[in-house]
């Protein structure tokens, strides 16, 4: 007869750590599950984000394309500028002949009939 209580004693103590055990395996599983619910939500973002930046690499220039661009601007830049300073030199060059021939003109003038 005392075998029977010892028994339903260990029986009990299984019974109830079996349970303490499942508790705590099924609280396991819930936060794997959250943390797998977690780092999936997270990976999605990262990768529309990297779908994004290489959506956006699309638009950039390739700097194969952008060199003959700048060699064309360069030359630009350096027409315009000879054309400046073409401008300017008839700018002072038109005025200063201007006062040259008008100086001669009455220097001619006071001469020729004046005298």
């Amino acid at each position: 007869m005392s075998d029977v209580p010892l028994k339903d004693y260990i029986e009990r103590i299984l019974d109830e750590r079996g349970a303490q055990h499942k508790a705590h395996w099924d609280s396991s599983e819930k936060a794997l599950d959250a943390a797998t619910a977690a780092m999936n939500a997270r990976l999605e973002t990262m990768n529309e984000f990297r779908a994004q930046i290489l959506e956006e690499r699309s638009n950039y220039l390739r700097r194969d394309q952008l060199d003959p661009t700048l060699v064309r601007l360069k030359l630009l830049e350096e027409e315009v500028s000879e054309f400046s300073g073409r401008f300017w030199m008839l700018a002072f060059l038109i005025p200063t002949a201007v006062a040259v021939i008008i100086s001669l003109v009455v220097w001619l003038g006071r001469h020729l009939l004046g005298g």
